[in-house]
């Protein structure tokens, strides 16, 4: 057994095994294995798990030394966020017959949900609505 590693694909007609492996710099995240045989030594899974390995690895390097931090994201990108808020605010962020919490969505056009944990997720299809509602939301319940 052979096990070669190429990003592009070029030669998964001509061998009996196309395995491909996803991951960070610690974890696997995903799998995909499609083989022409009826099965396959353990010993060459182990292999070419490695082989992976070494291959992610190197591609990570490469993006790192590339890319020093995440971009920001359009401020038309939709966002979900959350905050966190003391369980006794959540009635004066609700306020009496849903009136505060309505008038946050309303004002901001964010989608607000709060769990009985004191999280707050705030869904929204732009940042600036986003931090708006999250401004809201902390004025009540995390004054500064």
């Amino acid at each position: 057994y052979v096990a070669l590693t190429d990003i592009l694909g070029a030669e998964d007609a001509f061998g009996d095994m196309d395995f491909k492996v996803a991951g960070t710099a610690d974890f696997v995240t995903a799998l995909q294995l499609d083989t022409k045989l009826d099965g396959i030594p353990s010993t060459v899974l182990a292999d070419a798990l490695s082989q992976a390995r070494d291959a992610r690895l190197t591609i990570l390097d490469t993006m790192a030394d590339v890319i020093d931090e995440p971009d920001e994201m359009s401020d038309y990108a939709p966002r979900i966020t959350s905050v966190k808020v003391p369980q006794s605010k959540i009635g004066e962020i609700i306020g009496p017959k849903g009136k505060t919490i309505n008038s946050i969505t309303e004002d901001t056009g964010a989608d607000v949900s709060i769990e009985e944990d004191g999280t707050v997720f705030i869904s929204a299809t732009s940042g600036e609505a986003a931090e708006q509602a999250i401004e809201k939301i902390n004025a009540i319940a995390n004054p500064q």
